[in-house]
């Protein structure tokens, strides 16, 4: 396959083949902010949900492990309607914080397509909700709200609406 060219395509994702035939598009937080626009997501979670109504879709229980020290959490989805699957893991270490990964492969050959840092995806993910929820609300004028937080999540569930 040429280098550029594109390896997986669905109407969800492309996902561009850099450098060779098997290579995985790794993206940190930095190339993550902003790739994706809020109105995009929320379109995308709006898919999602008709994919999930069509039986489409898998999501697993998560798995919660605690340890001294901290606390980890997997989870794994399937979008056959998309050709996507993916694993999410995060965990906590008392005194740094919380950190996140997804792993997203392709469905028709298990392929890993890319690894992203999974705290932008999962405030992008998190607020886009609010706006699918909006979008089914009818509103005939402006109105006021109000949002109790400050951090990531909060700003992004303000952007939606």
């Amino acid at each position: 396959m040429a280098r550029g060219q594109s390896r997986y395509t669905s109407g969800l994702l492309t996902a561009i083949d850099c450098c060779g035939e098997d290579d995985v598009l790794l993206l940190e937080m930095d190339r993550l902010e902003g790739a994706l626009n809020m109105r995009e997501a929320i379109d995308l979670l709006e898919t999602a949900a008709r994919h999930e109504d069509a039986g489409a879709t898998v999501v697993s229980p998560r798995l919660n492990t605690n340890f001294v020290g901290g606390w980890m959490r997997i989870l794994f989805a399937v979008d056959s309607a998309s050709g996507y699957f993916a694993t999410k893991s995060y965990h906590l270490i008392k005194g740094s914080g919380v950190r996140y990964v997804v792993s997203l492969y392709a469905l028709k050959d298990g392929a890993l397509i890319a690894m992203l840092d999974g705290r932008a995806i999962t405030d992008l993910r998190t607020g886009a909700a609010s706006g699918v929820v909006a979008r089914q609300v009818p509103i005939a004028g402006p109105v006021e709200i109000g949002i109790i937080g400050s951090g990531y999540q909060a700003r992004t569930q303000l952007a939606s609406l």
